[in-house]
């Protein structure tokens, strides 16, 4: 029931949202990406999933992944939380990841309650639950708004809805490629 609240694209809209996105990089790098993974909190529909794979014929590597929670828990013997980083693969393609956690390096855990891992809930493509986790993990360093050694959420998914505050409250329909925008 909440899923069909949740905003879906058309295939003609998914094609261009990302056949648009990758025309910008291909632009500012001069070179087309290896690699491409979209990040949902939603599940993808057929016509979105079209759409996005269309856009993506020419990447050599590519990924559609839901992430979510289940408000799944996990201890390890002993008084510290499980270690961040941990993965728990359910298949080759979904499992759990806890994007926070124990840090043996500063040696501590800076949150105030039992770390709780993200899900990877669809993961349509070429990329492995494996390689989904080592990216959502770098990913949630990736936050130049915080002075957090990590995030909890990936930054792909940690500041959709400001982003789109900004955008609406700009008065555009296209999203803007320049990032000053959303810093």
């Amino acid at each position: 029931q909440e899923a069909s609240k949740a905003p879906l694209l058309e295939e003609g809209q998914a094609n261009k949202l990302l056949s648009d996105s990758i025309a910008a990089f291909k632009k500012m790098v001069d070179s087309s990406p290896c690699k491409v993974v979209v990040h949902k909190s939603t599940s993808y529909c057929d016509a979105e999933r079209l759409g996005f794979e269309n856009a993506l014929r020419d990447i050599p590597q590519f990924g559609l992944a839901t992430i979510g929670r289940r408000g799944i828990f996990f201890m390890r013997p002993g008084r510290k939380p499980v270690l961040r980083g941990t993965a728990i693969p359910f298949d080759e393609k979904l499992g759990l990841v806890f994007t926070s956690g124990y840090v043996p390096f500063l040696r501590g855990y800076s949150g105030n309650r039992m770390p709780q891992p993200l899900e990877i809930i669809e993961n349509w493509g070429s990329i492995s639950f494996q390689q989904a986790a080592r990216d959502l993990i770098r990913l949630t360093k990736l936050n130049l708004n915080s002075c957090e050694f990590a995030a909890d959420l990936p930054i792909t998914l940690s500041h959709c809805q400001e982003i789109g505050d900004v955008l609406q409250a700009l008065g555009r329909t296209e999203p803007a490629t320049d990032d000053r925008y959303y810093l």
